[in-house]
């Protein structure tokens, strides 16, 4: 507030306004409310004191560019206070496009002020007095209002131009934030992932996709998950996402890596949270909900989400298999699997009828279990590899310790330097801290022990152990343990009908059951060809870091990885399938 020491006879508001809230962090340093407010306000202080006049309260209007005061509610608390404040002579603004960007709006506030005896002036513009002085403001009013229209349709053109070549305008949706980047020494506008918020926009794709889940459940899910809004000025701590807000992410291609214009999808220059894939396995359960207006009813299949046609991966095209119930004439809702490619009328295999769908995924875990005489030859090489594994760490531990010695040598001559005065200082510190990010590199290296290739193995050892009594386990399992069952194994099955039933046509394992299998069928070969003990060739898998090769066993396929860092045998949750900790 800026007074006059003076005893004036006239009194006075100010109001002061910026377009957008990033002026009002401009040289905060110099002035709290920024640069633009600042010099506004030194200005409306000169009018003032011009006039005579000492000013009461300021009004800022921080970060509000609208066409009209309907939307500058600092302005309307202007003219509020205005009216209930007897006394008031002027209202002092930096300049009418600061107030105005109409004329109907000038005309209208000023005639309304001028009723309750009060002056509005331009503390930059001097139009003088009288008629005259009426006119040149309405004609001010009215470039000032054309200015605005024509900004608008120029900022309008360049964003949707922006958004064409891929980009994004406005404020990053959840899962990404706002950021500046360079090219060629430019600072530009763009987003990027939110590393907070992305693997949790991830996972409730992925929730939804499993068909497990309400969109009623899926939001209570995501608010247990952690999901939260980013914070914003008027909301500075994080609140919990809405569940409007979970119901337009699932839908919104955005997340897989595309943008809208006037309706159509254009491949955005953003990084996508999630696969296609995964996003089209989402709009499946949402079309299959939305039929018969039946939105949030879940139907439950323990084959849900794993079967995808047959007839249309041989013909190159990937569509699931979609769990629906039919209702009959006697009111009893049966179960089928339709595939999306049907709906698409890309495909013709006829609706599956869901108990002959079970009967050809049970026959087909009869195909599965593999021969005693392989698991035992696939133990015995697990051993082996452990105890080769044993010498290759004690050596690849020695030459560690030999390069710490090393290292603690290069430090002790660095310090003698140092003492010396023979390096400056610069120097001293980053052959230090080279020294130093070396040995760390290496004592990470030396806690790396056989527990991780031991746990590796017992992991192998089980998947062996399971796969060699897969179909009377299968058949013996409830719904609930054939579902996990099923999932744990395989990534997808391949479901087609022929002339008689219908059959699993195909299969695409998980790891390490697809190397166990395959290792399976490659000894059964042999052993038809009547050489069951060939030595099969070994491979050289690479291990740990890069650079850290080590040779470990790898027999009729089965691979053995030394150490969890690259993780191909089993995660530490073992075989069954992760599940939702909501």
């Amino acid at each position: 507030m800026t007074e006059n020491p003076q005893v004036a006879a006239s009194r006075a508001v100010a109001y002061l306004r910026v377009s957008t809230s990033r002026q009002m962090d401009t040289a905060t340093d110099i002035d709290a409310d920024g640069l633009s407010i600042a010099t506004q306000r030194e200005f409306t202080a000169r009018k003032a004191r011009d006039l005579g006049a000492i000013i009461d309260k300021e009004f800022i209007e921080p970060g509000n560019s609208a066409l009209s005061i309907d939307k500058r509610p600092k302005f309307k608390e202007l003219l509020k206070h205005v009216m209930a404040t007897p006394g008031i002579d002027y209202v002092i603004i930096y300049m009418r496009s600061r107030a105005f960007r109409n004329l109907g709006d000038a005309v209208i506030t000023k005639r309304h002020l001028a009723k309750l005896g009060i002056k509005l002036v331009s503390a930059r513009e001097n139009f003088g007095e009288g008629y005259m002085a009426d006119a040149m403001e309405a004609v001010t009013d009215i470039f000032n209002e054309l200015e605005s229209r024509r900004n608008g349709e120029d900022v309008k053109a360049k964003m949707r131009y922006k958004m064409l070549a891929g980009g994004y305008n406005g404020r990053a949706k959840v899962g990404y934030l706002n950021v500046r980047e360079s090219h060629n020494g430019k600072l530009f506008n763009t987003i990027a992932l939110d590393p907070e918020r992305a693997p949790l926009v991830r996972q409730v794709f992925e929730l939804y996709a499993t068909g497990d889940y309400t969109q009623q459940e899926l939001h209570l899910a995501a608010v247990d998950l952690g999901l939260t809004q980013r914070p914003t000025p008027q909301m500075p701590y994080p609140r919990p996402v809405g569940s409007t807000t979970i119901e337009n992410i699932l839908s919104d291609p955005f997340f897989a890596g595309w943008v809208q214009v006037d309706g159509r999808l254009i491949k955005g220059r953003h990084e996508a949270i999630i696969s296609q894939a995964l996003f089209d396995r989402v709009q499946d359960v949402l079309e299959a909900r939305s039929r018969n207006s039946n939105r949030d009813r879940v139907l439950y299949h323990y084959l849900k989400g794993l079967l995808v046609c047959g007839r249309c991966a041989q013909a190159g095209r990937a569509n699931r298999l979609i769990y629906t119930q039919v209702k009959g004439r006697s009111g009893e809702y049966h179960g089928y699997y339709l595939c999306r490619g049907r709906q698409k009328k890309t495909c013709d295999l006829r609706h599956l009828p869901v108990a002959n769908v079970e009967d050809a995924v049970a026959e087909h875990y009869q195909s599965l279990p593999i021969a005693d005489s392989f698991v035992t030859g696939a133990e015995r090489a697990i051993t082996d590899a452990l105890r080769e594994e044993q010498a290759v760490t004690e050596e690849l531990q020695a030459a560690l310790r030999a390069q710490l010695s090393r290292l603690a040598t290069r430090e002790e001559r660095l310090i003698d330097l140092a003492a010396d005065g023979a390096l400056d200082r610069s120097k001293i510190t980053t052959r230090a801290n080279q020294i130093a990010q070396e040995r760390a590199r290496i004592e990470a290296r030396l806690t790396e022990t056989r527990a991780d290739l031991q746990i590796g193995a017992t992991r192998l050892r089980e998947a062996l152990e399971l796969a060699r009594h897969l179909d009377h386990l299968f058949l013996a399992l409830p719904d609930d343990g054939k579902h996990k069952l099923t999932r744990a194994l395989f990534d997808r099955l391949e479901v087609d009908e022929g002339d008689y039933d219908i059959t699993v046509s195909g299969h695409q394992l998980k790891a390490p059951f697809n190397d166990v299998f395959e290792a399976a069928t490659a000894h059964a070969q042999r052993s038809a060809a009547g050489h069951p003990d060939m030595e099969p060739p070994k491979r050289t898998i690479p291990c740990h870091e890069a650079g850290d090769h080590r040779l470990v066993s790898a027999l009729t396929g089965i691979q053995l990885v030394g150490g969890s860092s690259t993780g191909y045998l089993v995660g530490a949750d073992g075989f069954e399938p992760p599940t939702a900790r909501v």
